[in-house]
């Protein structure tokens, strides 16, 4: 990093009057991020600050509370003691000049990204460097510098008018539908729908029919509106080939070998007219970063509305750079996932790995919270968790065939609890449970 491409006395000013005024706390906590500061003992700083003003309660800090917290965190040392924090407390501006020293440390992150970029495009011309470590890059750096300015603080009178006219239009629903449905009545009646800004976290352990279920939705709102699908595990051509066979009720395997009988023939080209209307756009590429898939959402979002967006699934996304664990990469996808559904307001359904533990010993018990894989970030920034669990698969006594529990860990806006579906394994498709089914 170029030294004329941060400045030392502007971030401890900034820093130092956040420590003095709570007002200027809370401007330079909810304007700034970790990585505008361009010295990281600034930056752990700062990651103290953010927590004492999230934590605060409106109250003043004091230097004791930041190097407390830093001591905590391991953080203090690094960041060059309490002796350091004492210097920029010390260096403190007026209130009046923050916006100025603020204002200087965003410019030059901005500059220090445009010149990363630089440096990746000068990094192309050498073929031994991954071309998708290169194109991730990028596309992190670019979206970062695209977006800085856009959004920010809304006034009340414009949000109380988009929440009457939003319940006026609720009211006059014959359904309490609020968001797209899952095309599963049961699923609906307990989640009110998939609702635009939230991320639902669908997991299992393999083979339970998290795909199926993910496609279940997908074409259901295809129908009306456009759905993104990443699928980094399974080809395009491979799902295209299942969501066939759910439409049809013919065997996939007999649908890609062409074993088809006369009648069967037919039922297919009718199948496939039908679904050339769905509004379903897959993307297939391996390791796709959440800012790689967040710029293809906003690109579609240009032309036509978005009505969902699937990942299958989240441990398979990557983040630029190199992390120092995969749970920190994880977690870094997570939120990536939530902020579009934020940013984008869609529904974002992500499948995601569970742990060996509900197998452990044989025993084979129901999913819980704490069996997410990789990441307790993916529990935090979830709005709503669901697991599929199959009883009859295990041998659990008096369990009927076919009945697959949808268990609903967490609910941010609704209730948890168990919703019974209908597993069609032959056609690996879900439909409502009716008794008898």
């Amino acid at each position: 990093m170029s030294e004329f491409l941060r400045d030392l006395d502007a971030e401890e000013a900034a820093l130092g009057a956040a420590i003095a005024h709570y007002d200027v706390l809370s401007e330079v906590c909810e304007r700034a991020e970790p990585d505008w500061f361009g010295f990281n003992e600034n930056a752990l700083i700062f990651r103290a600050l953010t927590y004492l003003y999230e934590n605060s309660s409106g109250q003043d800090i004091e230097m004791k509370m930041v190097v407390d917290r830093m001591r905590a965190t391991q953080t203090l040392s690094p960041a060059g003691g309490a002796e350091k924090v004492a210097h920029v407390a010390n260096s403190a501006c007026r209130p009046s000049q923050v916006d100025y020293n603020i204002g200087r440390v965003e410019d030059l992150r901005r500059r220090r990204l445009i010149l990363k970029m630089g440096s990746d495009m000068e990094r192309a011309s050498d073929e031994s460097v991954d071309l998708g470590e290169l194109m991730t890059s990028a596309e992190e750096a670019f979206y970062t510098l695209s977006s800085d300015d856009v959004g920010g603080a809304r006034d009340v009178a414009s949000l109380l008018s988009e929440v009457m006219t939003e319940a006026e239009v609720n009211a006059k629903r014959e359904e309490p539908l609020l968001g797209v449905s899952s095309g599963l009545s049961s699923l609906d009646d307990m989640t009110c729908g998939f609702q635009r800004g939230d991320l639902t976290v669908l997991a299992a352990r393999p083979s339970m029919g998290k795909t199926s279920l993910a496609l279940k939705v997908a074409r259901t709102v295809a129908n009306d509106q456009a759905v993104v699908f990443f699928s980094l595990e399974m080809s395009a051509r491979a799902l295209i080939t299942r969501i066939l066979s759910m439409q049809t009720h013919i065997d996939g395997r007999r649908i890609r070998r062409g074993r088809l009988s006369e009648s069967e023939w037919t039922v297919i080209t009718d199948g496939t007219k039908v679904l050339s209307d769905a509004k379903l756009h897959i993307d297939d590429r391996s390791g796709i970063s959440p800012t790689a898939a967040r710029l293809k959402i906003q690109k579609l979002q240009k032309r036509e509305p978005v009505g969902l967006v699937v990942v299958d699934y989240l441990q398979l996304m990557t983040v630029a750079g190199k992390q120092d664990s995969r749970v920190n990469e994880v977690t870094k996808v997570s939120q990536g996932l939530k902020a579009i559904a934020k940013d984008c307001d869609v529904p974002v359904v992500a499948l995601s790995q569970l742990s060996r533990a509900p197998d452990h010993g044989g025993t084979h018990r129901r999913p819980i919270l704490a069996d997410l894989r990789d990441s307790g970030s993916i529990e935090q920034d979830a709005d709503i968790v669901m697991f599929l669990f199959h009883p009859w698969k295990v041998k659990e006594q008096d369990a009927e065939r076919g009945k697959c529990e949808c268990i609903i860990a967490k609910q941010r806006n609704g209730p948890t609890g168990t919703v019974p579906l209908f597993w069609d394994e032959p056609y690996a498709r879900f439909d409502n449970w009716t008794e008898g089914h």
